[in-house]
């Protein structure tokens, strides 16, 4: 294999494209074709001393390098030591100029080595040579040029915004494999997506990926975590709560790794009730603490973490307060942002506070956010994370993702008893399996509850 240098479209290709292949790179203008294809050859000659040629029809070398100094690409550097040859097409306006540049490209790739090469782009030979030379000289010179020396190489071709095919409909024959970049904008952020289409001889797991253009990195890749199975909790570790009213809801003690979500009906608050639950877990078992929230400031929630930390004699360094504006990046940055953030801290629980705020502000998105979701909280499984999920909606909403991916649901609607204010907390156990009954929880001064179980203990 030829790995391309950026680590997770590598994972995904099981190493990278297959050695000796050609890969049409397609894309709307500024989708990332470039960038792609100059990471290929950056990484191909800085990580693994592979030579790489790149032949250009559209861009001067002194822009070209310094676009992609900013991105964290030293292509000089790297020309110094002889590892990078780039050519100049751009002042190619006849058939004649682009087969010297053609001849040019094949005596550098000869003279260095090369292993790797780019041409940019055969969008640009059409519009000079037409349709059917192009398509002979993209054959002889990428196809029959290339095979025969083992050499892998990008043919970058432009993707009309609208257009059914690639390019002029002819370079997607030509080439093994077939990459397709593109760039929307979605509630006035720019969501970049990458097609694989064809890759021969490859098993494709994921047809579609997001990315993203980045200073310092080039290309990343947002991979979803591979779960061939769907993890269990573990019955190694169980968790029974302090409180023994909280029992009734989860069944006697929770599994090492559960995942419990909380459907709040406003205006009730779940919260801080269950701050003061899981700190009468790390109070006991020990662990750590990640509170995530969507809609409050975390000087709010310290509040409220400072006044039951105290009681249970629990350190605060032990609670992490993760406050995250969902309109400030795309749902699959957040979605990477968290799983790599919980891999990295792995906490031993996890607070998740109004995650209906996600999907809400991403055009109201539940089925992307219900992929994106289900692939992070089979991770947590994994990882053991026993996590708790708050979804705040009004009285007649419904959540419109399927619920039983959780082991256990709690509804909550807040309910007046004698003229004071409760709230109803109704269990719906998944794969809970002790008794369980409903809970009638008041709050009351200085951060305490009165709680009742519906039915008796």
């Amino acid at each position: 294999m030829c790995p391309t240098g950026i680590d997770e479209l590598d994972e995904l290709l099981n190493g990278g494209f297959p050695r000796g292949d050609i890969i049409l790179v397609a894309g709307h203008p500024g989708a990332g074709k470039t960038t792609l294809s100059a990471k290929f050859i950056y990484e191909g000659a800085k990580r693994f001393k592979e030579p790489g040629v790149y032949l250009s029809f559209l861009e001067p070398k002194n822009d070209f390098y310094r676009f992609m100094r900013a991105l964290g690409m030293d292509f000089e550097e790297l020309e110094r030591r002889g590892l990078v040859h780039y050519i100049e097409g751009i002042q190619t306006s006849t058939f004649e100029g682009i087969e010297d540049a053609l001849k040019e490209f094949m005596d550098a790739i000869v003279k260095m080595n090369a292993k790797r090469v780019v041409m940019d782009s055969a969008t640009a030979i059409t519009q000079v040579a037409g349709f059917r030379l192009t398509r002979e000289l993209i054959k002889n010179a990428m196809v029959n040029g290339l095979k025969p020396l083992g050499i892998t190489g990008i043919l970058i071709s432009e993707l009309p915004i609208g257009a059914p095919s690639v390019g002029y409909g002819v370079e997607e024959f030509l080439v093994d494999g077939v990459i397709i970049l593109k760039s929307t904008i979605e509630n006035g952020v720019l969501v970049r997506k990458m097609e694989i289409r064809k890759m021969r001889g490859t098993s494709i797991p994921y047809a579609e990926l997001y990315f993203d253009i980045a200073p310092g990195v080039g290309i990343k890749v947002y991979l979803p975590p591979r779960m061939e199975e769907i993890p269990a909790p573990s019955e190694a570790q169980i968790y029974i709560p302090h409180a023994k009213e909280i029992r009734f809801l989860c069944g006697g003690y929770l599994r090492k790794g559960s995942q419990i979500a909380f459907i709040v009906r406003e205006p009730a608050s779940v919260l801080p009730l269950l701050i003061w639950w899981v700190l009468g877990y790390i109070a006991r078992y020990g662990g750590t603490l990640l509170i995530r929230t969507y809609s409050k400031p975390p000087q709010l929630i310290r509040q409220a973490v400072k006044a039951h930390a105290k009681k249970f004699n629990v350190e605060l360094s032990r609670i992490i307060i993760d406050s995250i504006n969902p309109t400030a990046k795309p749902l699959y940055v957040m979605s990477q942002y968290n799983r790599e953030s919980d891999t990295r801290i792995n906490p031993t629980f996890l607070v998740f506070d109004s995650l209906q705020q996600v999907p809400m502000v991403h055009s109201n998105d539940w089925d992307d956010f219900f992929r994106q979701h289900l692939n992070n909280l089979l991770l947590r499984r994994k990882l053991g994370i026993t996590s708790f999920y708050i979804y705040n909606v009004k009285s007649s909403e419904e959540i419109p993702i399927p619920l039983d991916i959780y082991d256990l649901i709690i509804k909550v609607r807040p309910e007046w008893r004698d003229s004071r204010l409760y709230l109803y907390l109704e269990p719906h156990p998944i794969t809970v399996s002790g008794p369980v009954k409903p809970l009638y929880v008041q709050y009351k001064e200085g951060g305490e509850f009165q709680i009742e179980v519906v039915g008796g203990q």
